[in-house]
């Protein structure tokens, strides 16, 4: 399984995060915390499109979407589509 970058970046910065946490319980709380700030250029955003009648639509690229933040338009970078198996798929 290949992980995205801003999914590590995620992982990473979640990480130290509770590594800092963790190290700030052991010390006393007279020294003043150090200031973690975070930033990623990469977001991992998960969708589900359905048709009228409740369907996954699965036949998408990362053409069929817009991802805009604070109103200006972004570059998908990546895309992938996960099809999640049902009972009606599984054979005996």
């Amino acid at each position: 399984m290949r992980l995205s970058p801003g999914l590590l970046a995620a992982i990473f910065c979640s990480s130290f995060t509770l590594l800092i946490a963790f190290c700030l319980m052991g010390q006393q709380l007279q020294q003043s915390p150090p200031v973690v700030r975070s930033f990623v250029n990469e977001v991992l955003v998960a969708v589900v499109v359905l048709d009228a009648q409740g369907h996954a639509v699965g036949n998408l690229t990362k053409d069929d979407f817009q991802v805009y933040d604070d109103g200006k338009p972004q570059t998908i970078t990546g895309f992938t589509i996960i099809k999640r198996a049902t009972g009606r798929d599984k054979r005996a």
